[in-house]
């Protein structure tokens, strides 16, 4: 997959973007806002320190020591439980949840078929 053609034609919906702040700032109301979307530009076009050093003026290492934690409350995000609440007891109910699937570049530090995304066949996450 050539990431930069792919890029160039699809971002992460707003609303997309508002909903995960949103429950970040729940979870984490110590949440820095530029911190958030430094992380964010770091997951979704996974650029070196260097290149975010010069977009968001930030040293690398304090880059380095940012997105990492950042990106641990992005994954803690995937542990919330989905809870489904009937009034009676009559089970077992069949329905299928839907969910979203963001594309990514293979990280390069961490190579691994954990990264395949079956709806799109490349890499991503669920």
């Amino acid at each position: 997959m050539n990431c930069n053609l792919h890029l160039t034609r699809q971002t992460v919906p707003s609303i997309t973007v508002a909903a995960i702040l949103d429950d970040l700032v729940e979870d984490h109301p110590e949440l820095k806002y530029d911190y958030f979307f430094m992380t964010l530009n770091w997951l979704y076009l996974y650029e070196t320190y260097p290149v975010l050093s010069g977009r968001w003026q930030y040293s690398e290492n304090h880059i380095g020591r940012t997105v990492i934690p950042y990106g641990k409350m992005f994954q803690q995000l995937s542990r919330k439980i989905i809870r489904f609440e009937f009034k009676d007891d009559d089970g077992p109910y069949l329905f299928s949840l839907d969910t979203v699937n963001f594309l990514c570049c293979e990280m390069r530090l961490d190579p691994s078929s954990k990264w395949f995304d079956p709806k799109s066949k490349s890499a991503g996450l669920k």
